[in-house]
Protein backbone atom coordinates (compact mmCIF):
# COMPACT_ATOMS: atom_id res chain seq x y z
CA UNK A 1 0.00 0.00 0.00
CA UNK A 2 1.42 3.34 -1.03
CA UNK A 3 1.88 6.00 1.65
CA UNK A 4 -0.35 9.03 1.20
CA UNK A 5 -0.39 12.63 2.38
CA UNK A 6 -1.98 13.31 5.77
CA UNK A 7 -4.26 16.27 6.52
CA UNK A 8 -4.03 18.11 9.84
CA UNK A 9 -5.55 21.16 11.50
CA UNK A 10 -4.96 23.33 14.52
CA UNK A 11 -7.66 24.48 16.96
CA UNK A 12 -7.66 27.87 15.17
CA UNK A 13 -8.81 26.24 11.92
CA UNK A 14 -5.40 26.48 10.22
CA UNK A 15 -4.89 23.41 8.03
CA UNK A 16 -1.82 21.76 6.57
CA UNK A 17 -0.86 18.67 4.63
CA UNK A 18 2.21 16.51 5.29
CA UNK A 19 3.79 14.19 2.73
CA UNK A 20 4.93 10.73 3.77
CA UNK A 21 8.62 10.53 4.67
CA UNK A 22 9.13 8.20 1.69
CA UNK A 23 8.01 11.01 -0.65
CA UNK A 24 10.34 13.74 0.67
CA UNK A 25 12.61 15.06 -2.08
CA UNK A 26 16.29 14.61 -1.28
CA UNK A 27 16.82 18.39 -1.54
CA UNK A 28 14.52 18.84 1.47
CA UNK A 29 15.67 15.79 3.45
CA UNK A 30 19.39 16.55 3.50
CA UNK A 31 19.33 19.80 5.53
CA UNK A 32 17.24 18.17 8.26
CA UNK A 33 19.43 15.06 8.31
CA UNK A 34 22.58 17.22 8.48
CA UNK A 35 21.16 19.15 11.45
CA UNK A 36 20.35 15.89 13.26
CA UNK A 37 23.85 14.55 12.61
CA UNK A 38 25.32 17.85 13.92
CA UNK A 39 23.22 17.55 17.07
CA UNK A 40 24.40 13.97 17.70
CA UNK A 41 27.97 14.97 16.85
CA UNK A 42 27.80 17.74 19.47
CA UNK A 43 26.84 15.20 22.11
CA UNK A 44 29.43 12.69 20.87
CA UNK A 45 32.18 15.34 21.01
CA UNK A 46 31.71 15.35 24.76
CA UNK A 47 32.74 11.66 24.81
CA UNK A 48 29.51 10.61 26.46
CA UNK A 49 28.25 7.16 25.57
CA UNK A 50 24.85 7.53 23.92
CA UNK A 51 23.50 4.81 26.23
CA UNK A 52 24.55 6.68 29.44
CA UNK A 53 21.26 8.42 30.13
CA UNK A 54 22.41 10.22 33.30
CA UNK A 55 25.56 11.61 31.68
CA UNK A 56 23.56 12.69 28.63
CA UNK A 57 21.06 14.51 30.84
CA UNK A 58 23.88 16.34 32.66
CA UNK A 59 25.57 17.31 29.39
CA UNK A 60 22.27 18.45 27.96
CA UNK A 61 21.53 20.54 31.06
CA UNK A 62 24.94 22.23 30.89
CA UNK A 63 24.44 23.22 27.27
CA UNK A 64 20.65 23.37 27.17
CA UNK A 65 20.44 26.64 25.25
CA UNK A 66 22.68 25.43 22.44
CA UNK A 67 21.05 22.00 22.28
CA UNK A 68 17.55 23.48 22.27
CA UNK A 69 18.52 25.81 19.43
CA UNK A 70 19.74 22.80 17.42
CA UNK A 71 16.52 20.90 18.14
CA UNK A 72 14.39 23.89 17.15
CA UNK A 73 16.28 24.19 13.86
CA UNK A 74 15.99 20.44 13.27
CA UNK A 75 12.23 20.51 13.87
CA UNK A 76 11.81 23.50 11.55
CA UNK A 77 13.79 21.80 8.77
CA UNK A 78 11.82 18.59 9.25
CA UNK A 79 8.58 20.59 8.98
CA UNK A 80 9.76 22.22 5.76
CA UNK A 81 10.65 18.80 4.33
CA UNK A 82 7.27 17.29 5.22
CA UNK A 83 4.91 20.17 4.45
CA UNK A 84 3.13 19.94 1.10
CA UNK A 85 0.63 22.76 1.59
CA UNK A 86 -1.08 24.90 4.20
CA UNK A 87 -4.00 27.30 4.48
CA UNK A 88 -1.80 30.37 5.10
CA UNK A 89 -1.58 32.66 2.05
CA UNK A 90 2.23 32.81 2.20
CA UNK A 91 4.37 30.21 0.46
CA UNK A 92 5.98 27.59 2.70
CA UNK A 93 9.38 28.95 3.71
CA UNK A 94 11.35 28.99 6.94
CA UNK A 95 10.44 32.64 7.50
CA UNK A 96 6.73 32.09 6.93
CA UNK A 97 6.81 29.00 9.18
CA UNK A 98 8.34 31.06 11.98
CA UNK A 99 5.83 33.87 11.38
CA UNK A 100 2.84 31.60 12.02
CA UNK A 101 0.85 32.16 15.22
CA UNK A 102 2.13 29.91 18.01
CA UNK A 103 -1.00 27.76 18.00
CA UNK A 104 -0.57 26.92 14.30
CA UNK A 105 3.21 26.52 14.52
CA UNK A 106 2.82 24.15 17.49
CA UNK A 107 0.26 22.05 15.60
CA UNK A 108 2.81 21.56 12.81
CA UNK A 109 5.59 20.73 15.28
CA UNK A 110 3.36 18.20 17.05
CA UNK A 111 2.50 16.47 13.77
CA UNK A 112 6.10 16.49 12.52
CA UNK A 113 7.93 15.44 15.72
CA UNK A 114 7.25 11.69 15.49
CA UNK A 115 8.49 11.68 11.88
CA UNK A 116 11.76 13.61 12.31
CA UNK A 117 13.97 10.58 12.97
CA UNK A 118 12.64 8.91 9.82
CA UNK A 119 14.44 11.55 7.75
CA UNK A 120 17.70 9.71 8.37
CA UNK A 121 18.86 6.67 6.45
CA UNK A 122 18.46 3.36 8.29
CA UNK A 123 21.95 2.09 9.10
CA UNK A 124 20.63 -0.90 11.04
CA UNK A 125 21.59 -4.47 10.20
CA UNK A 126 19.91 -6.12 7.26
CA UNK A 127 18.78 -9.70 7.80
CA UNK A 128 19.58 -10.59 4.19
CA UNK A 129 22.64 -12.80 3.80
CA UNK A 130 25.52 -11.33 1.87
CA UNK A 131 24.79 -7.69 2.68
CA UNK A 132 27.41 -5.49 4.33
CA UNK A 133 25.27 -5.20 7.47
CA UNK A 134 24.32 -8.83 7.93
CA UNK A 135 24.07 -9.38 11.73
Amino acid sequence: MEATNTHHSSPSGFTFVLRPVSKIPERLRRPAAAKLFAFVEGISAQNIPLNDEKALEQAFASSAGTQMAHLDELNDLAALALLVSWSAPEPITLDSLLDLPSEDYNAIRTAVAPLANDLLPDFGPTPEAGTPTTP
